[in-house]
């Protein structure tokens, strides 16, 4: 169901931090919020993780991985009360798959020695998939456990919010024009994509690092290697825009990002401030407060108006009701 808030400029000046989190003692890798809006999970290389409520804004529980020296992304598969979460372990990445609600391994899958850059979800079913530094991306089902499909040259991978459409970066050899190609992950079709987007992008050896569909199904949101974010349409290819960053820094900041339930921001955190991107019009609207470091992670809540961000500390951005006149609607 596509959220349909009604975000302006005069809105998002009303964002102020609202909590903020102090239970990680190291930095946050990754963060995430449940299909429902209620539950925002976090994982940090210190080994644990936290469990919040976001509706009442406290903390459920923790939960310590033992043996892991590292843990690097997590998601919530279709329940609210079970995630994936790569961990680094004996010299090798693995994905764990873990009940949140008796700190119970439900099942393991061994990967190779290669950092796991992301996991996705379907919201279908139980599939998921994982990309790694190798640029290699796997097709998994939670469930039995099983490989279903594996895709080369792939460094960014994502499930839209049908959970019908995989889609699958492309970085072939420096000169070569790249893609995005997209598969019928509902049944399971992964040896020809149905659709290959182009993307006029230069320099010519990008390497897309991150994607994510907006909830509407109808863009992608990538980021590449250098720290570009930019916008592609997701039905015809091509590069509809792109942010401008700040920084002319010979060595770009590092940026994350993610979509808003209305598909037209663009939330992002860089250095220590997060800020909205209206891509429509070319807007940027930079939140009051900032962060003590560098952000390593973000989230915009699907559900509920609220923004999440972690550096070591998770910032909790809600908007303040008391002083907006036009609320959002929903």
């Amino acid at each position: 169901m596509e959220n349909t808030f009604t975000i302006n400029k005069t809105v998002l000046k009303k964002f102020k931090s609202s909590k903020v989190f102090k239970d990680h003692k190291e930095e946050v890798n990754s963060l995430d919020i449940s299909r429902c809006g209620n539950y925002l999970v976090s994982c940090s290389t210190d080994g644990k993780i936290h469990l919040y409520d976001l509706q009442q804004g406290d903390k459920i529980n923790s939960y310590l991985i033992e043996d892991s020296k590292e843990l690097g992304n997590i998601k919530f598969t279709n329940h609210s009360k079970t995630v994936l979460l790569s961990t680094y372990e004996k010299e090798a990445y693995s994905i764990i798959y873990l009940s949140l609600h008796d700190n119970v391994v439900l099942a393991k899958f061994l990967g190779e020695n290669t950092r796991i850059l992301s996991i996705d979800t379907s919201p279908l079913d139980s599939k998921f998939v994982t990309s790694t530094t190798n640029e290699e991306a796997r097709v998994w089902d939670y469930n039995s456990t099983d490989l279903i499909a594996v895709f080369r040259e792939c460094k960014a991978t994502c499930i839209d919010n049908t959970g019908k459409v995989l889609a699958c970066s492309h970085n072939p050899p420096v000169g070569e024009e790249r893609h995005i190609y997209l598969y019928n992950i509902e049944e399971d079709e992964y040896e020809y994509p149905f659709s290959t987007l182009s993307i006029n992008h230069h320099p010519n050896n990008f390497v897309i690092k991150f994607m994510k569909f907006s909830y509407n199904g109808k863009y992608l949101l990538c980021i590449d290697e250098i720290h570009s974010v930019f916008i592609v349409d997701a039905f015809d290819g091509g590069i509809i825009n792109k942010l401008i960053e700040p920084s002319r820094q010979s060595t770009p900041t590092p940026v994350v990002a993610d979509f808003s339930p209305c598909s037209k921001h663009i939330v992002f955190g860089m250095n220590n401030r997060v800020a909205f991107w209206n891509w429509v019009d070319n807007e940027e609207t930079t939140l009051s407060g900032t962060h003590v470091k560098e952000i390593n992670a973000i989230r915009c809540n699907p559900e509920y108006f609220c923004v999440v961000s972690a550096c070591q500390n998770i910032i909790l951005w809600s908007l303040d009701t008391t002083e907006v006149d036009d609320a959002p609607e929903k």
